[in-house]
């Protein structure tokens, strides 16, 4: 690839990145408000951590589903991840029964695992090995940042008119990010060994498959941390709002406003903290099991909100995204490098399969605790990292050295 080709590259995906951010804000919209809607509605109050769990379910589903197909077919798919999404919130601006509510969200959260995986796939297929960490990088951190401007923006229209019109403001613009994708994307090209492919609708067949035909790479390790990981950091994220509505009775633009700024003082940062690892001589992985260790201080920092008021837990809360964030980025660079058997999308898939199930055993756990005493999750949070961060390095960390060693040798 010349260099005007490479700069006509990195123009496009500053301009993908953009639409990136727009659709992670639409996606965040709603979250500000669930807990007051759940109020309203006069739901039980783990209602919240299981809609959540719901979502997250459902991308542990179909996050491999939607990463065969776009490698069969392109990665230019992605345009349906907001289409269906839209459809999915629709519902909570119509309906209030709790079930249809879980139906619908299982139906927003099959979707968006197109986002969360085609994204991905499709910076790295449009990088090269000179650019992809920091084209990788960027996409991780706009996360945060889409969270913060959707937080922004969901609470004060449910402030404003009703917790009902963030879901309607989310289909709406959801809509115009699937055309704006569908225009923009690129197709790049699939090989013809790919494209012959069938796709497998036994999805949890094919994930078995995915993990045996990798058996000679780190891949079933990896998944492992990125569980644990994203399990241990959602015990925390997916009751904050709650906590604050049920304890602390804030409003939604508050409950918004709080948790939007520790998504973007945490993102931001970890953007700086990126650069540095990954200009780093050492192997990315070789952080992993450090990064879990330092969030289990960031879980006990935020639980003190138990004796304090929710300032120090903001200040936990900021640096475990700080955290989690470099985390991401650290296991998509990986991916790639174990990429042997060309197929990214499924890895990739995959990979944002298991971060769904963490998020979906995150996030119920994280309901039924609070639903007992209502600070329980932030504790228990620091106790996963704490579990995460032991087996991270003495048996994980481990097992990616010789992994890497036998296939680079």
């Amino acid at each position: 690839m010349n260099n005007n080709q490479n700069k006509d590259n990195s123009k496009h995906l500053y301009g993908f990145l953009g639409l990136h951010l727009f659709v992670y804000s639409i996606f965040n919209l709603g979250h500000p408000v669930t807990p007051q809607f759940i109020i309203n509605i006069n739901a039980p109050i783990f209602m919240t951590g299981l809609l959540f769990a719901v979502m997250s379910l459902a991308q542990f589903t179909f996050a491999p589903f939607w990463g065969q197909l776009a490698d069969k077919f392109g990665t230019k798919i992605m345009f349906i991840g907001p289409l269906g999404y839209c459809l999915g919130q629709l519902g909570f601006f119509f309906f209030s029964d709790p079930l249809l509510l879980i139906l619908f969200r299982f139906l927003a959260g099959t979707f968006a695992a197109i986002t969360n995986t085609v994204h991905f796939a499709y910076i790295s297929e449009m990088t090269n090995n000179n650019n992809r960490s920091k084209f990788l990088g960027f996409a991780t951190l706009i996360i945060p940042i889409g969270v913060f401007i959707g937080y922004i923006a969901g609470g004060y229209v449910g402030d404003l008119f009703n917790p009902r019109f963030s879901f309607l403001l989310q289909s709406i613009l959801a809509i115009l990010a699937a055309l704006a994708l569908y225009f923009y994307v690129k197709a790049p090209r699939v090989s013809q060994r790919v494209s012959l492919r069938s796709i497998k609708f036994n999805i949890i067949k094919e994930d078995y498959i995915i993990l045996k035909r990798n058996n000679d790479t780190c891949l079933k390790f990896i998944l492992l941390v990125t569980f644990l990981n994203i399990m241990a950091y959602q015990l925390a994220i997916s009751q904050v709002a709650v906590i604050l509505a049920n304890q602390f009775s804030f409003k939604t633009t508050f409950v918004g406003l709080f948790i939007a700024f520790f998504n973007l003082f945490g993102g931001l940062t970890s953007f700086g903290l990126q650069k540095v690892l990954f200009r780093s001589k050492r192997a990315l992985h070789t952080y992993l099991p450090y990064l879990s260790l330092l969030s289990v201080g960031c879980s006990l920092l935020a639980s003190l909100v138990i004796f304090f008021n929710p300032s120090l837990m903001w200040i936990g809360l900021m640096l475990a995204t700080l955290l989690n964030t470099v985390f991401l980025a650290t296991v998509q660079d990986l991916l790639v490098k174990i990429d042997f058997h060309h197929e990214l999308g499924a890895l990739v898939g995959l990979n944002q399969a298991v971060q769904g199930l963490g998020m979906v055993a995150g996030a119920f756990l994280g309901g039924i605790l609070v639903s007992f005493y209502i600070f329980s999750p932030l504790v228990a949070s620091a106790l996963v990292f704490f579990i995460t961060f032991i087996i991270n390095r003495f048996v994980v960390r481990k097992q990616i050295n010789l992994s890497l060693s036998k296939v680079n040798s």
